[in-house]
């Protein structure tokens, strides 16, 4: 190949790749000017961890329980360590009658949370182990014969999910796990002549663990 031709071939090459690199520099300044725009919604966009602020505590609560007016205070999940939190649960039904029924419903536990490779208060994968303990009540009575049932029952397990931290404070949890479950059911039944009878029967195995929770980080 003539000099000249190789010149002029050299030239080409390299205007392109001048025109290459200039279209992928304007594309990667759409980009993220798009992504700054996202980021900076504060209804929408989710802060990145360079711009989130240190948040200690986080409120869950599960609003399904909240449907049949189930008094839910939800769990408390406090850092301790960049990745980690750890905090109580409790949630509880106070004697709410249903036509000739009782009901009392409380449950305490413990959970810990470690969030992968993030920082607790942005978006990430999870895996919060927890240890719960809860007693139901169920009082009822017909034709003079009244019935008293306790259920105590413990669990632990394992829940793997996500977390989705907004740039308000406001996030959302999902995930699903496992629980092994240890109950004691205590059945007493009293006769008009006051005469009791009881009976207790335990029940143990492994059950589906599931988390949705709606909260605020603060």
């Amino acid at each position: 190949m003539p000099k000249q031709t190789q010149t002029i071939a050299h030239l080409l090459i390299f205007s392109m790749s001048l025109l290459t690199s200039s279209e992928f520099a304007l594309a990667q300044s759409e980009v993220s000017t798009a992504l700054q725009t996202f980021y900076d919604d504060p209804l929408l966009g989710t802060q990145r961890e360079e711009e989130m602020p240190t948040r200690y505590v986080i409120l869950r609560m599960n609003p399904i329980y909240m449907l049949p007016a189930q008094i839910y205070i939800g769990a408390l999940d406090v850092g301790v360590a960049r990745s980690w939190t750890l905090g109580p649960t409790i949630r509880g039904l106070e004697n709410i009658s249903l036509q000739t029924s009782n009901l009392s419903f409380h449950e305490v536990g413990l959970e810990t949370t470690y969030y992968f490779g993030q920082p607790r208060s942005t978006n990430s994968f999870y895996l919060r182990l927890f240890y719960y303990f809860s007693n139901f009540t169920i009082g009822s009575a017909s034709d003079g014969v009244t019935a008293d049932q306790n259920f105590a029952s413990k669990s632990a397990g394992f829940l793997i999910g996500y977390q989705w931290i907004y740039q308000s404070g406001f996030n959302l949890n999902v995930g699903f796990g496992a629980e092994d479950r240890y109950r004691i059911s205590n059945v007493t039944l009293t006769s008009p002549d006051r005469s009791e009878t009881e009976v207790s029967q335990l029940s143990k195995g492994l059950a589906l663990a599931a988390d949705f929770s709606l909260g605020w980080a603060f």
